[in-house]
Formats: C-alpha cells, sequence, structure tokens
C-alpha cells in the first residue's frame, strides 16, 4: 500500500510551485505590460539597483524574492536530506553526486540547447529591433545577448560558473541561481566533514581546504547567500516542540506573517541582502510551523496542483525566458510594453498559456525522466 503524504509535504510542494509561477509571471509581465510595481513606484524596475541577481541599496521585488524563498526550501530538502543520511552513516559522495547531478543536468542540458535554438533563430527572424536588442526600460535581456551565446558561455553555465568566471547564456538570465545551488550542495557535506568527529584528523583538514577553495573560487557574494540556504538546512536541526493541533492553527497565520514581511520589504530602502536574510528568516518560520503537521493529506484539487506543478518547477524556472523572450519578438517588431486593456490582457492570458504548455512539454519530455535516468545510471555505475 502506497505511503499517504502528509500535509507538511504539500504545503511545501505549494510554495516551491508558487516561487516557479511568481518568477514566470514577473518576468511576463516585465516583457508584455511592464513592471506594475515599477508605475507604482514600488519594486527594483522603479529603482534600478539590481545586475545579474546582485542587490545592493534599494527595493526588492517579487521574482527576488521567489528566489530567496527556493534558496530555504533547497536548504531543507537537500541540506535536511544530507544531515539525515550523514547522521546515520549512510552518506556517501558517489550517491550524493548521482542524485544531485542528475537533477540539475537532466534539466539543465536541454535548457541551455533550448536557450541556444530560441535565441539564435529568434535574432534571424526579428533581428535586435525589438526585445533581443536588449531595450532601456526592462532589465531581463541584456544588450551583448549575442556574445553570449558562445561555447564558453554555454559550458561555463553547464558547469555552473555562470557569475564565476561566465555570464549568464543568451536571454536566459535566472540561470545566475544555478551556479549558487550548485556550490552550495558541494559546501554543505564539506561544512559537516569539518565538524565530523567521526572523521580522522587528515579528512577534516581536507575538507576545509575543499571548503576555503570553493570560497576563494565563488567570492563573497555567492558566499553571503549561503547562509540564507543554510537557514532551510537548520530546519532539520532544530526541535519539533509544537503539537499538531497547535501547528495547523498557526499555519495561517505564520503564512500572513511572511507574506506581510515580503510585501513590506518590496518597498523598504534598506540593503537588499538585509531584506532577503528578514524574508528568509519570515519564510523559516512559516516552514517551522507546517513541519509539525504529518496528518495524511487528503485527495483534493490543492495537493494534485501543487504536486504537479512542483513536479515541473526546475524546468518552469530554466526556460520560462527564453520562451517569452521569443514570444515577445514575435509578437512585437519594436518592443513596447502593451497597454493595460482589456485586449491586451486577454492577448497576455494567451502568451502565458502557451508558455505554459511548451514547459509543460519540456518538463514531460525530461524532467519527469530523472529517476529512470538516475537508476539506470547506479546500475551501469555498480
Amino acid at each position: 500500500m502506497a505511503k499517504s503524504t502528509a500535509i507538511c509535504s504539500v504545503h511545501l510542494d505549494a510554495m516551491r510551485a508558487t516561487a516557479a509561477l511568481v518568477v514566470f509571471a514577473g518576468h511576463a509581465r516585465v516583457l508584455f505590460i511592464g513592471s506594475l510595481l515599477g508605475a507604482a513606484g514600488i519594486g527594483a524596475n522603479a529603482h534600478k539597483v539590481v545586475s545579474g541577481g546582485h542587490h545592493t541599496i534599494g527595493q526588492t521585488d517579487p521574482g527576488h524574492q521567489a528566489v530567496i524563498v527556493f534558496f530555504v526550501l533547497s536548504g531543507y530538502l537537500v541540506g535536511g536530506g544530507t544531515l539525515r543520511a550523514w547522521q546515520r552513516g549512510l552518506w556517501t559522495w558517489r550517491e550524493y553526486a548521482i542524485q544531485r547531478l542528475t537533477r540539475l543536468w537532466m534539466v539543465l542540458l536541454p535548457a541551455l540547447l533550448l536557450t541556444v535554438l530560441l535565441d539564435r533563430v529568434g535574432i534571424a527572424l526579428f533581428g535586435f529591433g525589438g526585445i533581443y536588442g536588449g531595450p532601456i526600460g526592462q532589465d531581463s535581456i541584456p544588450r551583448d545577448i549575442l556574445s553570449r551565446l558562445d561555447s564558453k558561455t554555454f559550458f561555463g553555465c553547464l558547469l555552473f560558473l555562470q557569475n564565476v568566471f561566465t555570464k549568464t547564456l543568451g536571454s536566459n538570465s535566472p540561470l545566475w541561481t544555478l551556479s549558487y545551488e550548485f556550490w552550495f550542495y558541494i559546501a554543505f557535506p564539506s561544512c559537516l566533514g569539518v565538524a565530523s568527529s567521526r572523521l580522522s584528523l587528515r579528512a577534516r583538514f581536507v575538507y576545509m581546504a575543499l571548503l576555503i577553495s570553493i570560497g576563494v573560487l565563488v567570492g563573497p557574494k555567492i558566499i553571503s547567500y549561503y547562509f540564507i540556504w543554510l537557514m532551510g538546512a537548520s530546519l532539520q536541526l532544530v526541535p519539533k516542540t509544537l503539537t499538531q493541533r497547535v501547528a495547523e492553527r498557526l499555519t495561517l497565520p505564520a503564512l500572513l506573517l511572511f507574506l506581510a514581511a515580503a510585501g513590506m520589504l518590496l518597498v523598504a530602502q534598506i540593503q537588499v541582502f538585509e531584506s532577503d536574510l528578514i524574508e528568509g528568516a519570515a519564510f523559516w518560520v512559516f516552514c517551522y510551523v507546517i513541519l509539525h503537521n504529518y496528518a495524511p493529506a487528503k485527495r483534493s484539487l490543492y495537493k494534485g496542483l501543487s504536486n504537479r506543478l512542483s513536479d515541473m518547477s526546475y524546468s518552469v524556472y530554466l526556460t520560462h525566458q527564453p520562451i517569452l523572450t521569443f514570444l515577445c519578438a514575435a509578437l512585437m517588431s519594436q518592443w513596447m510594453p502593451w497597454s493595460l486593456n482589456v485586449l491586451h490582457l486577454m492577448n497576455f492570458t494567451l502568451v502565458l498559456a502557451a508558455a505554459f504548455c511548451i514547459m509543460y512539454s519540456f518538463y514531460w519530455s525530461f524532467e519527469r525522466r530523472t529517476e529512470f535516468v538516475r537508476t539506470a545510471l547506479r546500475s551501469f555505475l555498480t
């Protein structure tokens, strides 16, 4: 008999799915109807302070906030799983590498190929007069897009070196987060190795050298966001002291606290990394509360949508930008965001639907087969 899914897992799936859709819808909004927040004087598009995912002083935006949600969730899911395996003495680099690299590359490699294909074809068909020219008024598509479609950038992104040694590939600016995630994955077991009393002094020094090497390689920006990722991992260690009944009652208030914090941070004029720390802490509280609720999740539309959209969230994240950019170039010979009226909103809805269908086909072709490839790889290496 299949093990029932706990409601806490459904809630986590819902948050991951929502974060992916926020990034998708936010980039679509900027390309097609401009920045609603910017028009109101709110958000990063109102006061430009971000380049390649790195903010200084100013205002954050919902898409960037969604990335912070991803970091905390990744810390809990990947870091927490690593901690459990390490504590039981079951963790190995071999299995960890199979798990992480199949997860990453199964989607990343075809997503990079899709980016090159759509960008090359889009530029050939529509030229640089529209969105591919990187027009002023948007911060998604760089003006040097053609120079970002070379083999160095392609393989740099494939090896998670974007924003370390190379830029992001073509129009696919959201790729910046993937280098962060990958090096978080390598750094975390290295931290555990340094702290482990079960290992020899020599082994711990090797882990320390690896950790220092990673820090020197990736630099302070990636290192700083590692602490937000560690917030998620810490959820595995913090004692769960709430009863399920109390957790059920606190779930909605904790969610509202997180949403209120995120909303206030949209207008706050503070260091954006500080804003991200506050948001990460608020989301940590929400996760801490819902992780106490292990009641079986009833079959429902909420559960079904959360599971399916969460399953394809990685595909959505890695493919939405080049797809939206191609559609934008096809629909606008000269880039100019649509005005807000009924016709344009209907067109915008059709664009979102078309892009989502393409992303779902991508998920069905690649991400859905990750476990099959992982199992085959284990058999091959045995």
